[in-house]
């Protein structure tokens, strides 16, 4: 009997982690979202100061106390070189204050860049843009 291996390429590791990243944004989930950051992670944000990985951890830890958020995201282009990889695409980021009816949603282009580290891909810089009004 042959051993049967499931050997997926980068892109599919990358993809796969991009929508663990997806779930845990979705479920709360702050260490699962926390393992898709590199430690050496630098989030550019419009009209923000560049954030690191726990900068970061800490802004979402402290929206989800007041506000529920789902995020929806489009992979656009997904280019893998060696041990970094780039991803570009969109997302949709609905906001809504704990026990209220009324959403607001922001759409925003991204980039990510990843890094191979000790065999797994994780985010190392990454950037959005400004909201569409």
């Amino acid at each position: 009997m042959t051993p049967e291996f499931n050997l997926m390429t980068d892109k599919e590791v990358i993809l796969a982690e991009i929508t663990k990243f997806i779930e845990s944004y979705n479920t709360q989930d702050l260490d699962s979202l926390a393992d898709c950051y590199s430690d050496s992670l630098i989030k550019f944000r419009n009209n923000s100061a560049p954030e690191t990985k726990s900068e970061v951890l800490n802004r979402i830890a402290h929206l989800w106390t007041s506000k529920s958020a789902t995020l929806n995201v489009t992979v656009d282009e997904l280019i893998v070189d060696q041990n970094l990889a780039v991803a570009s695409g969109t997302l949709m980021l609905t906001i809504a204050s704990i026990g209220s009816q009324q959403r607001h949603t922001e759409m925003r282009r991204y980039m990510e860049v990843w890094r191979r580290e000790n065999d797994k891909w994780m985010v190392f810089r990454t950037m959005d843009n400004q909201p569409n009004s």
